[in-house]
């Protein structure tokens, strides 16, 4: 099947004469048609440029280029793509509009821009200005002037009601872009995005499942499961829309319009700064339009203009008056008037000439001008309120309209209305030819729009509020029972209706419903803020256990879109958390405790307050005995480990993974794995380890086991068992990769990075914490700042890096730390500050070292945190010694502490490493028989590790206190 369609005059020619003359097409219209028939592949529609004229705003059409027609020269040929069946703002408003004035500036500043982008390069225009003064009318003459010219019209609006619906224009854009119709199946939806990205040429395999999430279409099992982060799913998600329209754009010129941000939801607000951000590197022009109480977030730049729609003058005002149809024409004394009530805002000028010419007593004999202009509105709404008052029981369905929103469908309508058909067809009817509404289609699949927000807003506040409620009540029922389908898709909407209504309980469900769909968008902030509407009215009933259950499980479900977004140490997040707490208390429910608890451990050890955090996870601990399952006693467990290690406890921090994993393995009914054998014990923690089962096949428990490992294995690291230490993180490695699941490989890659950096074996420790780096950054993991300082304290190479480039990776570390302290985290940090300041001291940059110890040794004296005490003031020692050689008192100094710290701890590597420094510079002040008696136990102490640097360094300096003093 090849298609050709041309459109123009046609010629009938009679072959014959009388009533059985045969009637024949004949001309050029024909001609063309046929012409394009042949230009056209199998299965396809191709038009002429008179026909894309006509229908450009229907149907999505593909410029195919100029072709030389036979008979006809060169003509461009275009390509019929899909039907465009969901309505636009410009769509529903008629074209017989009243006769654009005073606006040929910012029409010709709107024209010229166009000019500019059909020569490739990109512009926006920001157009603002007061509710009815035109901002839609500028955009539709725009429309017009571009109507002969090849380009791609898309649009969308935010409106009120939808202002916190995830993605509720770009919907709506992208329906409009792959043709969806309003009755499609989900399939046949699917198979039309499908199809659209495939002749975009985007990866399927990725931006299908992108895209349908945000279409609410189920996603074949065919397609790979996407192991994003929610907020680099969502990242990935807007830029695959960019992509899409910047790859059409490459086909033809494109115009973007977006209206009235001000109702703009927070993830439309992000794909906008994405799409203004490339807008200048594509043909497309970028339009939006808002209301003053918007503030563009974006900075100025070259290519971006704001236009601002003024009031009309006096003289503008008398000429758009007299330029509208009135028979017979208004006096000159009564356009005066109308001018003056007007002010200049043209939708209340044209509203006002409507009013007094269809009334037609401002001509009546029995009525002066100057009566009847003594009774004109004041006010628009006053006006629109008048307008409605005199279309009877069309101001009814008008204000049932009003309750269903800006835009309204046919079938709605007819479920909440209380009237007949013929009734409701006869109201429908006086609307439209009164032009307060618009419609699109046929019914049962017609559309309704208000000409304007300010006349549903006046057709909305009309109603009493009583009658307000029961309609907002009567379309939450409709939708659940006879569009059960709609009401799934949209739960805000129901939840809306619900919630003006005054049915609490109701709107909580739904809102809640709404929450977890925006969670599934990976819409954080649209479900932080579905969640804290239902707070909020749920907040205004009376006291009871229904409620407080309510209360509990929307302040559960609030904590991950606020840790998601915020991080764990967000203060609201703690203070939506502690609320949640006292409720499970009360209520008695320690399921929900537990997880609380677990919560409120991560939010504090994050924060900070490491005291709190132990007690959280202890209570925790305490939820999981006797009969609670294994993964929650990991988890807990795996907590107060954490604490303990973050507090220099590592000998007791060691002792309660050990007893995690005698719990585990007791209450798990499967063979145990081969044990690490383990060498002979030199200390408490030692022996018991010795006797430990080591197994490696932990659950993942969203990363609890992860976290485990690691820190088992930075326990034994620092307790003195180094090679024991590597092999646990190697195992732990080896598990991940068996796993799907990033998040847990990229965790283990930054303890496996941590250990190699720790033995100071640098090549190893760069390839693991290279490798967590691009995890973190594919799937925005929250590691990445931890993953960036490790990566760069390995990456830079003493005596081989050069100092701009050790410079620029000192500033990405100081970086990362910053952002870190930025959202409130203070857990961990001490260790970055360890590693940046060695690495400050390796480059000879002493006074930035010295800031970096200072630093961490005042995080860990405000959390709690000692764990990295000894190589912090071993570090300034260090940096104190390489400044002032000639002063080696306060180095001296700096070393003693470090070594006092690494034995109360009963860390032996810490241990090591400040006597190490300490005998090199007793050595160097002619005290070697002392040096050989603090440094020699140390080392001999050591079963393995024989091969770390550290040991190393340790047994030479022991030879050259030999050689200096061989009676020592």
């Amino acid at each position: 099947v090849r298609v050709g369609i041309h459109t123009g005059p046609v010629v009938v020619s009679a072959v014959g004469q009388g009533p059985g003359a045969d009637l024949r097409a004949i001309g050029e219209t024909l001609n063309v048609a046929a012409r394009m028939q042949g230009e056209a592949e199998p299965h396809s529609v191709v038009i002429s440029p008179a026909t894309l004229r006509l229908v450009q705003s229907l149907f999505q059409t593909r410029d195919l280029g100029s072709r030389v027609i036979k008979g006809l020269g060169e003509m461009h040929v275009h390509e019929v793509l899909n039907v465009t069946a969901v309505p636009g703002a410009l769509d529903l408003d008629p074209t017989q509009s009243t006769a654009l004035i005073g606006r040929d500036r910012e029409v010709g500043l709107l024209y010229d821009r166009w000019e500019q982008v059909k020569e490739g390069d990109g512009k926006a225009v920001l157009i603002s200005g007061e509710a009815g003064l035109g901002k839609s009318r500028l955009v539709r003459a725009l429309r017009e002037r571009m109507a002969r010219e090849p380009h791609l019209w898309l649009e969308c609006a935010c409106v009120r009601d939808r202002h916190a619906s995830a993605y509720y224009p770009l919907i709506n854009l992208i329906e409009r872009g792959v043709g969806c119709v309003p009755h499609d199946p989900p399939d046949v939806r699917l198979h039309k995005l499908e199809t659209t990205l495939a002749r975009s040429g985007l990866a399927l395999a990725e931006s299908v499942p992108l895209l349908a999430s945000v279409l609410s279409l189920p996603i074949p099992a065919s397609y790979p499961p996407l192991h994003y982060a929610p907020e680099i799913r969502q990242r990935k998600t807007l830029a695959a829309m960019c992509e899409w329209l910047f790859v059409v754009a490459g086909q033809q010129p494109v115009l973007l319009l977006v209206e009235d941000l001000q109702w703009c939801d927070p993830s439309t607000l992000e794909f906008l700064t994405l799409v203004l951000e490339q807008t200048p590197t594509a043909p497309i022009l970028t339009v939006l339009s808002f209301r003053p109480e918007f503030q563009p977030p974006w900075p100025a730049r070259s290519h971006m203009l704001h236009l601002e729609a003024c009031r009309l003058t006096l003289r503008q005002a008398e000429a758009l008056i007299t330029g509208m149809p009135c028979d017979p024409p208004l006096s000159a004394e009564m356009i005066e008037r109308i001018v003056a009530r007007g002010d200049g805002v043209p939708l209340f000028l044209e509203e006002l000439t409507k009013m007094v010419s269809e009334s037609g007593c401002a001509h009546a004999a029995d009525h002066s001008p100057q009566a009847y202009a003594a009774s004109i509105p004041d006010t628009l709404n006053d006006l629109l309120m008048a307008r409605l008052d005199r279309l009877g029981q069309g101001k009814q369905v008008a204000q049932l309209g009003a309750v269903l929103g800006r835009r309204f469908p046919h079938d709605l309508l007819r479920a909440v209305a209380r009237t007949s058909d013929a009734e409701l067809a006869a109201a429908m009817n006086g609307l439209l030819l009164a032009e307060l509404l618009y419609t699109r289609g046929m019914p049962p699949t017609t559309t309704y729009s208000f000409k304007h927000a300010l006349v549903q807003d006046t057709a909305y506040q009309s109603l009493l509020r009583s009658e307000r409620r029961r309609i907002h009540a009567e379309t939450a029922q409709a939708l659940e029972q006879q569009f059960p389908d709609r009401a799934a898709s949209e739960p805000e909407v129901v939840a809306r209706h619900y919630d003006e209504a005054g049915l609490v309980s109701e709107a909580v469900i739904h809102y809640q419903r709404a929450a977890s769909r925006a969670r599934r968008r990976f819409a954080n902030q649209d479900a932080i803020d579905y969640l804290r509407r239902a707070l909020h009215i749920l907040g205004t009933q009376p006291p009871s256990p229904l409620r407080d259950q309510s209360e509990l499980s929307l302040q559960l479900a609030l904590g991950t879109p606020l840790y998601l977004t915020h991080g764990w140490a967000n203060a609201d997040y703690g203070q939506s958390l502690e609320r949640a707490r006292a409720l499970a208390t009360a209520l008695g429910d320690d399921a929900a405790l537990f997880g609380v608890s677990m919560g409120l451990y991560f939010h504090h050890q994050f924060a900070g307050d490491l005291t709190q955090a132990e007690n959280c996870a202890r209570q925790a601990l305490a939820l999981t005995a006797p009969t609670a399952g294994v993964v929650d006693t990991l988890v807990a467990l795996s907590g107060l480990s954490q604490t303990l290690y973050l507090q220099g406890h590592f000998d007791p921090a060691l002792e309660h993974i050990e007893k995690l994993i005698e719990i585990y393995y007791a209450q798990t009914p499967v063979p145990a794995p081969t044990a690490i054998v383990l060498p002979a014990a030199k200390t408490r923690a030692a022996a018991r380890a010795a006797t430990a089962s080591s197994h490696l096949d932990l659950p993942s428990a969203g990363g609890a086991a992860s976290a485990l490992r690691g820190v088992r294995a930075l326990c034994y690291w620092a307790l003195g068992y180094p090679d024991q230490a590597l092999a646990l993180c190697d195992a732990a490695l080896a598990s991940a990769r068996q796993h799907d699941s990033p998040f847990n490989l990229a965790s283990a890659c930054i303890y496996s990075g941590w250990m190699h950096q720790k033995r100071r074996e640098r090549a190893s420790a760069l390839r693991a914490a290279q490798e967590a780096y691009e995890l973190c950054g594919q799937y925005g993991f929250s590691l990445l700042s931890w993953a960036t300082v490790l990566r760069g304290c390995v990456m830079v190479e003493p005596g081989v890096t050069t100092r701009a480039a050790g410079a620029r990776v000192i500033a990405q570390m100081q970086d990362s730390i910053a952002g870190l302290l930025a959202t409130g985290t203070r857990g961990w940090v001490p260790h970055c500050y360890s590693v940046l300041a060695e690495l400050c001291v390796n480059l000879g940059r002493d006074d930035d070292a010295l800031r970096a110890v200072d630093q961490g040794l005042a995080c860990a004296q405000q959390t709690g945190q000692r764990y990295e005490d000894s190589e912090l003031l071993r570090l300034r020692g260090a940096a104190l010694l390489h400044a002032t050689p000639t002063l080696p008192a306060a180095a001296e100094q700096s070393f003693q502490a470090a070594l006092a710290a690494a034995v109360q701890e009963q860390a032996k590597a810490l241990e090591l490493r400040a006597a190490t420094a300490l005998a090199k510079l007793w050595l160097a002040q002619g005290k070697g028989d002392a040096a050989h008696q603090l440094l020699a136990p140390v080392h001999a102490w050591f079963s393995e590790g024989t091969a770390t640097a550290d040991w190393r360094d340790g047994a030479a300096l022991l030879e050259t206190l030999r050689q200096s003093a061989p009676a020592a």
